[in-house]
């Protein structure tokens, strides 16, 4: 008998507000290391108008639910359907520019971002009782179904744990190779030390 696949076990929803998602549950699997990753946060930035279609951010969250009778939340990632580049941090501009050049649309796409923040940590969050289930696999086939049926050009998942990238990548997603300066307090007063 065949093992049943996480696609059989697991749910998963694109939603376009994280008003949609249990706070308590989302904090619970994101725990509290990365601050803008917490629910309060992303919530902070929706319900000010920082992250909509206005601004070129517009919420599409991934959740991931258990199927049956005691349906919960185990995986979580945030993601924007983007329409620019501002706020991003990476500067893939000439990326558009040849995109245009050959006749093709490099907007909208898929983000997985910390919006407005260059902060790296995780970025895709699945509850530590189901770090096994292929829910990372289930993600990244999901995304790719996804933004073949809206007409998004690609997913980038920016400033990702070293884990994280190298996971993404033995899946299949084409790494994005990046260099970040990062300056540290030495025990400095002024510019003059």
């Amino acid at each position: 008998m065949n093992k049943p696949q996480a696609k059989d076990k697991f749910q998963i929803k694109f939603v376009d507000s994280i008003e949609q998602l249990n706070a308590i549950a989302w904090n619970e699997i994101v725990g509290t290391k990365n601050p803008f990753m917490r629910y309060e946060f992303l919530h902070a930035l929706e319900s000010t108008g920082c992250t909509n279609e206005q601004t070129g951010w517009r919420p599409h969250h991934v959740a991931i639910y258990t199927v049956g009778r005691n349906k919960s939340l185990v995986a979580i990632m945030p993601l924007y359907l983007k329409t620019n580049s501002w706020g991003e941090y990476v500067f893939d501009w000439s990326w558009a520019n040849a995109y245009k050049s050959y006749g093709y649309q490099y907007y909208p796409k898929f983000v997985t971002a910390a919006p407005f923040t260059p902060s790296a940590g995780n970025r895709i969050f699945i509850h530590k009782k189901y770090r096994e289930e292929g829910l990372l696999k289930l993600i990244v086939e999901k995304i790719k179904e996804k933004a073949k049926l809206i007409g998004a050009s690609s997913w980038h998942v920016l400033f990702p744990t070293e884990e994280e990238h190298d996971a993404l990548g033995l899946l299949g997603v084409q790494p994005r190779i990046a260099t970040q300066f990062h300056w540290q307090n030495k025990g400095y007063e002024s510019f003059n030390d």
